[in-house]
């Protein structure tokens, strides 16, 4: 795949995330934790010391076996201090259940948020589920970061009228 292909693959997948956020917004709300709950899920915040792939930027994992989200504060902290210096601390919390939120969805292949999906349910089954772990760790950020509005929607395409025109 070239970079170019590979480009227009991720902007496709980034607006299906975007599609499903849209959608999950307007069904159950903007709060994760709430949407944990439907879910039958449950949110662990502590400092475990047998959390998968220790290291500063592994603070959350989805444990399937107990329907748990755990989050690691010490390495949550590390993590949002890094890459989000300044921004409300609150919102840590939120970016890592959303984070786990989209390994939710994986792991149970869009079966919670299928009739959200109607018809396209198969098409996201097709396009996420057997993606490399580094792809899925990129989009469940990505989910996370437009969620809590860390990171804007993409703009519109240019159109003709601006495609002559580079910004300055």
């Amino acid at each position: 795949m070239t970079s170019d292909q590979f480009t227009i693959a991720k902007n496709k997948e980034q607006r299906l995330i975007e599609r499903l956020l849209k959608k999950v917004h307007a069904t159950y709300g903007k709060d994760p934790f709430i949407i944990i709950a439907e879910n039958g899920l449950s949110v662990s915040l502590g400092a475990s010391d047998d959390f998968l792939q220790c290291n500063e930027w592994s603070f959350s994992r989805f444990l399937p076996e107990n329907s748990t989200i755990e989050i690691n504060r010490r390495q949550l902290d590390y993590f949002w201090n890094e890459m989000y210096p300044g921004c409300p601390q609150d919102l840590k919390y939120r970016y890592a259940c959303w984070r786990e939120l989209w390994h939710f969805w994986i792991y149970q292949r869009f079966a919670s948020v299928h009739s959200l999906l109607q018809h396209q349910g198969n098409l996201y089954i097709a396009s996420f589920i057997n993606q490399p772990k580094a792809c899925q760790n990129y989009f469940s950020h990505y989910l996370a970061g437009i969620a809590t509005g860390l990171i804007s929607r993409p703009a519109q395409e240019p159109t003709f009228r601006h495609a002559g025109n580079p910004l300055v």
